[in-house]
């Protein structure tokens, strides 16, 4: 399976009828999947906000204008004052260790013009059939002493509460929204080893050191498979949330007036 592919998978899902939407990518990492925000909406200001500038170099050296780039803690931005507006808020996989991920949901879609849409993906750890990928690589990291620079899953056990998010998001602010959850199978091999996870913000030395630990983790949990690679599950939730546009509301008003309208004639 494909790093980006969960990312692909949510994007899939969103709709926008602006031409050069306004996105905000939280937690853009090297700036692969802020690269497929970019093909799918070519002329689009993207805001990139990371906190770690090893990988934002990356991204902007991956990504064409306009882009702008900070260097920020990404759940401060659902905290921070609300200066601007986007049509897409995007995360895939950025939020999940914020303590208080449904609160920020709602803050979020705040910030979300109307028409626009909230889209996340929230990596999850535990309940796996095959032997978690995730919670794996959460065990070399710990053993490296690198959770301090790595974006991770919650811990084993840990969910995404999906009625409280649900709670949160749902009301005026929201006209449509989606949640569900996916389990991929992803093959692990010594020639792609940490394909779930970006590695930009480690220095060489530290990226290898990882990549043999975690392959021995995995050994020791997996049996190979025939052409040398191992079977690992990762499971995640996806949420996209769409606020009402201009027309919705109009049309929501149109409906209204034009019932009170029938009962004062019909009265």
């Amino acid at each position: 399976m494909s790093r980006l592919r969960p990312a692909s998978d949510l994007l899939s899902r969103v709709i926008l009828h602006a031409d050069a939407p306004s996105i905000a990518h939280l937690g853009c990492a090297d700036g692969a999947v802020s690269q497929l925000l970019r093909d799918r909406w070519l002329s689009a200001p993207i805001r990139c906000i990371d906190p770690c500038a090893r990988s934002l170099a990356k991204a902007k050296e991956r990504l064409a204008r306009p882009a702008e780039f900070v260097c920020d803690a990404v759940d401060a931005f659902a905290h921070a004052p609300a200066h601007h507006s986007y049509d897409l808020i995007f995360s895939d996989g950025a939020l999940h260790a914020s303590p208080s991920l449904p609160a920020d949901l709602e803050r979020l879609l705040e910030r979300v013009r109307p028409g626009g849409s909230l889209a996340l993906c929230l990596p999850l750890c535990g309940g796996a059939a095959l032997p978690d990928g995730h919670a794996l690589l959460r065990q070399a990291v710990a053993s490296q002493q690198l959770l301090g620079e790595l974006r991770l899953p919650p811990a084993d056990g840990a969910h995404v509460d999906a009625s409280a998010c649900m709670a949160r998001l749902r009301g005026p602010l929201c006209s449509e929204l989606d949640m569900w959850s996916t389990r991929y199978m992803a093959r692990v091999s010594e020639e792609e080893p940490v394909g779930q996870l970006s590695l930009a913000p480690l220095e060489e030395r530290a990226r290898e050191a990882l990549t043999r630990e975690y392959l021995r983790l995995v050994g020791a949990a997996c049996p190979k498979e025939a052409d040398g690679s191992w079977l690992l599950e990762l499971s995640y939730t996806f949420v996209v949330a769409r606020r009402p546009g201009l027309m919705d509301i109009y049309t929501d008003y149109a409906a209204y007036h034009d019932h009170q309208l029938t009962k004062g004639w019909k009265s």
